[in-house]
């Protein structure tokens, strides 16, 4: 787990690989998250996978994504709903996965 620091920083769970390969000058460290990355929730239920990733204008910071909602048939083809998931509902992303911080049913319901 690596802090992000500042004042609203949080904790980032960064895989091992990158942090072994980081210098102790401090290395910036960029996690990939492309389209057709898996999607699961806090329980580790698949909710569906990337559809399109979305960065803050005039910077590289993530301010979401869009989620393909289904399971891999449901994803492989254009098909299936589409939702836009802000960074607020992102609790680690990891090589080709995201895991969210809500249960699945709360983004049927969209109580989150």
């Amino acid at each position: 787990m690596v802090s992000n620091g500042g004042f609203l920083g949080k904790d980032v769970i960064v895989p091992h690989e990158d942090i072994a390969q980081a210098s102790a000058e401090g290395d910036v460290l960029r996690l990939s998250l492309d389209k057709g990355s898996s999607v699961i929730d806090r329980n580790g239920a698949e909710v569906g996978v990337v559809e399109d990733v979305r960065l803050e204008a005039g910077s590289d910071q993530l301010e979401g994504f869009d989620v393909r909602l289904g399971g891999p048939l449901r994803t492989l083809f254009p098909g299936g709903d589409v939702i836009h998931l802000g960074i607020e509902l992102v609790d680690s992303v990891e090589p080709e996965r995201v895991r969210l911080k809500v249960a699945k049913e709360a983004l049927e319901t969209k109580h989150y």
